[in-house]
């Protein structure tokens, strides 16, 4: 059944009616998106569509400058819009078939005679133009044609896939850095405490109120924690190396710039995350698939032309003359023809042909299914995750700051002699890990709200989709007689 919620299918439907084999139709089964997304209502995300250009709800002005430098000179985003003009260059290709196809021919040709006494020179001028065309009585260059538009209109959307794409991964680096830094910040915090709470155990011991074994135990976690901060300091250098090659500039291009420390991005409360009925037409990938139905439809009724007749209109219309200046011996010539083709002895081999485009567009049927699927999952997935994260964050914020306090409760009882150091050691272990898994969930945070609006296909409004209006009506009829009459000669 077809739903008015998705107009490109109702086009790929009328391609194909009548294209299967041995009875099996082909036709795509949408699914059926829910009405709301799961765990939406709970987190407060707001159901009103996407902003185009989400990226600057996060507020950060200089991660929306990475983007904005990403989408106009990214390698990905430069070779994406090449393969749109390469795919519209052969749609416009297409479309002058429909036109006469011939030129204009000149010679000059200069023969000799010799007898046993003479010898005779003869000049002879020829010019003209011939034309010819093929009568599309069948429809196949409408369906040829119908196909183009298709991988147009794909190649769009795949466009559109790789700036989506782009952006989010921007993002993600960019949180990267800006985490990363934010984790080595609590790192070296931590290093400033333990330093001061082992100089604390070696005053202690000097008076004759501590021990040998609690200065060794402080020195043991104070180079513990310092032995963190190397591999943060790489993963940092990483997401900056990363950035640099999604912006096209270099790895090393923006280290100096990022090298600086600076806050982490934080989405806004209530993202916008529209509807599930929306989201198959937002996402690109579902688009492109869908086009690949239409062109595997088209495709199919071209190759059920081959098997009709071909007829052909040729005509041309010339001028020889003896010299260029000659009017008494100058000739007019002109002639017409009609030319028809029939491929009868290759009528199994068209049938194979036929039973191949048939299978084909099955096969893009079923995976736009699966990409339709698999987008509905993906979405529900991140914004389960991104509610899930933000209620993670609010409990290891309150643990962050339960264990702060604990560690400076413990330092205090111990300086009284009220503790041994054994609770300090505890307490800072514990004030260590809270404050990094705090420190890890904020990263987490920004990265799912990101990958929200990737998965929404959020970024870009700009209608990109074929619609069944954009081929003709008489178009999409010849089309449907041939997959029909092709259909059924390839299973007699």
């Amino acid at each position: 059944m077809i739903r008015p919620v998705y107009p490109v299918i109702g086009a790929v439907l009328v391609a194909t009616t009548g294209c299967s084999v041995r009875g099996t139709d082909i036709e795509p089964v949408p699914p059926t998106p829910p009405a709301a997304f799961d765990g939406a209502a709970v987190a407060g995300l707001a159901t009103t569509e996407p902003v185009d250009a989400w990226w600057t709800t996060f507020q950060d002005a200089r991660m929306t400058a990475l983007v904005e430098q990403a989408l106009g000179r990214s390698p990905d985003v430069r070779e994406a819009a090449a393969l749109v003009r390469l795919a519209r260059a052969r749609m416009r290709e297409q479309e002058g078939a429909n036109w006469p196809f011939g030129g204009a021919t000149a010679r000059f040709d200069r023969s000799r005679t010799q007898a046993v006494l003479t010898v005779a020179d003869a000049d002879l001028f020829d010019a003209g133009v011939d034309a010819s065309w093929e009568v599309d009585i069948f429809g196949a260059r409408s369906a040829a044609i119908a196909a183009s538009r298709a991988d147009f209109a794909r190649e769009r959307s795949l466009r559109r896939l790789t700036l989506v794409s782009v952006a989010a991964e921007v993002v993600l680096a960019y949180a990267d850095v800006r985490g990363t830094q934010a984790r080595l910040a609590v790192a070296r915090d931590n290093v400033a405490n333990q330093e001061s709470a082992a100089a604390l155990t070696e005053q202690l011991l000097n008076a004759g109120r501590g021990t040998q074994l609690d200065v060794d135990r402080a020195n043991a976690l104070l180079e513990s924690t310092r032995a963190s901060i190397p591999p943060l300091i790489a993963a940092e250098s990483a997401a900056i190396y990363r950035l640099g090659v999604l912006v096209g500039v270099g790895p090393q291009a923006l280290t100096a710039d990022l090298r600086v420390p600076d806050t982490l991005p934080a989405p806004p409360e209530a993202l916008a995350i529209g509807e599930p009925i929306t989201l198959l037409r937002r996402r690109p990938d579902v688009a492109a698939a869908e086009f690949a139905v239409l062109a595997a439809a088209a495709r199919a009724g071209v190759a059920a032309a081959d098997l009709f007749p071909r007829l052909v209109l040729s005509g041309g219309i010339g001028m020889q003359s003896f010299s260029v200046g000659n009017t008494t011996n100058r000739g007019l010539q002109f002639g017409v023809g009609v030319g028809v083709t029939l491929p009868f002895l290759e009528w199994n081999r068209i049938r194979q042909r036929i039973l191949a485009a048939d299978a084909t567009a099955e096969i893009t049927v079923a995976d736009y299914e699966r990409t339709a699927l698999s987008a509905l999952e993906e979405a529900e997935r991140a914004i389960t995750t991104y509610t899930q994260e933000r209620e993670r964050f609010r409990h290891l914020d309150l643990a962050a700051r339960s264990a702060r306090a604990a560690a400076d409760l413990a330092r205090q009882r111990y300086q009284l002699g009220v503790d041994n150091f054994l609770t300090v050691l505890d307490a800072e272990r514990v004030r260590l890990d809270a404050e990094d898994r705090l420190a890890q969930s904020r990263v987490e945070v920004t990265r799912q709200a990101a990958s929200i609006f990737k998965a929404l296909g959020g970024g870009w409004s700009e209608a990109e989709q074929l619609t069944s209006a954009q081929l003709a009506d008489d178009d999409r009829a010849r089309l449907r007689r041939i997959v029909e009459v092709g259909r059924k000669q390839s299973t007699r």
